[in-house]
């Protein structure tokens, strides 16, 4: 798999829904990190989609930040870490330990205000330990959630190669229109849209 292929996606799939409500969505990962490693992309994926939907969807304004790590080195691969940390309202201490059981929501309204059944963080625990890692939550009321997994890579075939890259991985600002947004980071002219582009625009 190529991780930062794998995250990106899973940040894109978000980006809209997070630039409507003003929420800068960004990510980072370790530029030591091999752009090859041996896993499954697919679950991996899955684990991603599943704790931004969370973030996205409990939090009104501010950022949204996934950090990727090497934790540790073994002979045959490493443990990748992976923190999603958001701004939102927060989880009261008491709410946390149940939080990967089935069904559970923070609270009762939770289905009627945000929708969903309350198995999303349940299947991400499967996922997590199925992919031998862990994970756990962490949250301050009204300062925001942090969300963090670690799970086992492979190292790619030697023949395959690899040098460090950019740590910067997706930043996407809110617009200047979105709710709640009070500034916009400038645009390279690398993603300036290309003038043979412009009229479609319409029809996306």
């Amino acid at each position: 798999l190529r991780l930062r292929g794998v995250l990106a996606d899973s940040l894109k799939a978000f980006a809209a829904q997070a630039d409507s409500k003003g929420i800068a969505l960004t990510a980072e990962v370790d530029p030591e990190l091999p752009p090859l490693l041996l896993g499954d992309p697919a679950r991996l994926g899955q684990i991603l989609s599943n704790l931004l939907h969370n973030a996205v969807k409990f939090t009104e304004q501010g950022t949204i930040h996934v950090d990727c790590r090497v934790e540790d080195r073994r002979e045959n691969g490493l443990l990748l870490g992976c923190t999603i940390q958001d701004s939102g309202h927060g989880i009261p201490a008491e709410r946390l330990p149940g939080l990967f059981e089935p069904f559970t929501q923070v609270d009762a309204s939770t289905s009627r205000r945000h929708g969903g059944t309350g198995v999303g963080l349940a299947l991400t625990k499967k996922l997590v330990e199925t992919l031998g890692g862990n994970v756990s939550i962490s949250s301050v009321p009204g300062e925001g959630t942090r969300v963090h997994f670690s799970i086992f890579l492979g190292y790619p075939p030697e023949e395959s190669g690899w040098e460090p890259a950019s740590p910067i991985v997706f930043e996407a600002a809110p617009s200047p229109n979105a709710p709640g947004a009070a500034s916009t980071a400038p645009v390279s002219p690398e993603a300036e849209p290309r003038e043979d582009l412009r009229r479609l625009e319409d029809l996306l």
